[in-house]
């Protein structure tokens, strides 16, 4: 066997490359939105909805991903994920608005059996310093979601975004093949009990304060990634190069470079404190969002979001995986897609409902306050 094919098939590769891909069908809609928008003539709810559907099927299939793979594989219930993606996106761009729902939901199912074990095969790889390798490993996943919306944008100014899908189709689908002929750590390790019988004597309040922690900060994530770029559009009305576009990929960027900086610096004993501090820039920035007088004030905030946001998802999934066994913690990850599709939804109803998207973008500053709320209570 050559060391190339030998590298194809490292676990620790494919569920970081892999990462990357997922990054993009995860945050897919965001950019494409004012595209899908127009084409199937969607309100600010409709396009909203777009957001539940993709995530509802993401719920289910995370919540279940652990019992899949206990019966098939790691390597084989990630390249289910990874093919369903492929089909779900080839789906979204080939059909009208029905077939378009379908194959977004079909995404959103692939994503629900990636997500999870992806996050966990991660912290698993790397005990010693389970954060920084969540970090690493969402790095490569903020990295997909920087560069998709810039993707778009070049892909929508040649009319070539259906053929920019149609890409990652494939790349997809030749990380499903190669996931098939990997080998990851057995789905239960000898240390998998003893905590296990540890975790049976927290309070099960603790366990759904991570689970409601994940879907939260998802939920604010989506929320801003999804949206941001239509909202630096609408404050660019008849303004020329404004450059409203790249809205999204300075959002994603922000936060791809906040988790390199968790990935290479951070230790257990700054966890905390990173947290509290991302959370902080966060609720400041979404204020300089909603009063922000041109677009450049807006790339400015989505940055600063992003960056906020980095700590947050590594060192939560992290200490979860210090207390609850794999079994316990996976369903718990796999809440983040409640969030993620539910968030979303909220901001495009409230904008629809009062006629303003920045009021649908206020209503994440709460969010970010019970946020903030949860993890002094993890911390306690």
């Amino acid at each position: 066997m050559s060391r190339l094919h030998q590298l194809a098939i490292n676990p620790r590769t494919l569920l970081y490359s892999g990462f990357v891909l997922t990054g993009v069908v995860n945050t897919v809609l965001g950019p494409v939105l004012p595209w899908l928008s127009a084409r199937w003539a969607l309100s600010d709810a409709a396009a909203g909805s777009l957001f539940t559907v993709q995530f509802a099927g993401g719920l289910t299939a995370g919540a279940l991903s652990g019992a899949i793979a206990s019966r098939v594989g790691v390597g084989r219930t990630l390249a289910l994920g990874y093919a369903l993606m492929a089909a779900g996106l080839a789906t979204m761009a080939a059909s009208g608005r029905a077939g378009g729902v379908v194959g977004i939901a079909t995404a959103g199912v692939g994503l629900g059996c990636v997500i999870p074990l992806t996050n966990l095969m991660a912290a698993r790889l790397t005990p010693t310093r389970a954060a920084a390798a969540l970090g690493a490993v969402n790095l490569c996943w903020g990295l997909g979601a920087a560069m998709w919306p810039l993707v778009v944008a070049i892909s929508i100014g040649r009319s070539r975004l259906p053929a920019a899908i149609a890409c990652v189709c494939v790349l997809l689908a030749a990380m499903m093949v190669l996931l098939t002929r990997a080998a990851f750590p057995a789905d239960a390790p000898a240390t998998d009990e003893r905590r296990a019988v540890q975790a049976v004597s927290v309070s099960l309040t603790r366990l759904a304060a991570f689970g409601v922690s994940i879907a939260l900060y998802s939920g604010v994530e989506s929320a801003i990634g999804g949206w941001v770029t239509e909202y630096a559009r609408r404050l660019a009305a008849g303004v020329a190069e404004s450059r409203w576009e790249l809205a999204a990929s300075v959002f994603w960027g922000g936060l791809t470079a906040g988790r390199a900086a968790v990935a290479m610096w951070l230790t257990k004993r700054w966890e905390t404190i990173a947290v509290f501090a991302g959370l902080t820039a966060v609720v400041s920035a979404i204020v300089l969002l909603l009063v922000a007088p041109a677009v450049g004030t807006v790339l400015v905030a989505a940055m600063v979001c992003g960056a906020g946001l980095s700590p947050v998802f590594p060192v939560t999934v992290a200490a979860l995986a210090r207390e609850f066994p794999t079994r316990m913690a996976g369903p718990m990850v796999a809440l983040g897609s409640l969030g993620a599709g539910t968030l979303p939804w909220i901001v495009g109803a409230i904008s629809d409902r009062f006629g303003s998207l920045a009021i649908g973008f206020a209503t994440l500053e709460v969010f970010v306050v019970v946020l903030v709320a949860l993890q002094v209570r993890r911390v306690l």
